[in-house]
């Protein structure tokens, strides 16, 4: 998996290249494990995947509190609950088929190493996500080959929740 960070926030085609993306909109739900977007992505593709929105892994503890925060996940929890996995419990993560979690947070754009349905999920532990609320709005965009476009533009806020 080559990972490579893109910040900007939105997804355009690189205009010398021809190549052109196709984009879709998928819904996430804090309360579901591994949820399957339908999405195939293979070695040799550029794939893009941004976030946004609020959700809670549920109560905080001695706060009493329910708090909600972004793809990024809850900053006052310890880090790695999904194994393989260094991120915040709350982050937004993937995995590719069967294949190893990766983070995602806010925005990634990678080239796969391997083939399958693109999955993704809140990091929280296996079986603790009934008390879970919220969703994510994701915006998943690939190219047919591994050229890297020079202007990634995602826009998850103009996905419609399903």
């Amino acid at each position: 998996l080559l990972i490579l960070a893109a910040w900007s926030t939105g997804v355009c085609a690189d205009p010398g290249t021809g190549d052109r993306a196709t984009k879709q909109c998928e819904t996430v739900r804090a309360n579901q494990e591994w949820q399957g977007t339908g999405i195939t992505v293979s070695p040799g593709e550029f794939v893009c995947v941004a976030a946004e929105g609020l959700w809670s892994h549920g109560i905080q503890g001695i706060q009493a509190i329910t708090a909600f925060y972004g793809p990024e996940g809850f900053a006052k929890d310890d880090l790695n609950n999904i194994p393989e996995v260094v991120s915040r419990v709350g982050a937004l993560v993937g995995k590719i088929g069967g294949n190893a979690p990766f983070v995602i947070e806010r925005q990634l754009c990678f080239i796969p190493s391997a083939s399958g349905e693109l999955m993704l999920s809140m990091n929280d532990s296996p079986g603790a996500f009934g008390n879970n609320l919220g969703f994510m709005r994701v915006q998943v965009a690939k190219w047919a080959s591994s050229s890297i476009p020079r202007h990634i533009n995602l826009q998850p806020q103009e996905c419609r929740s399903k």
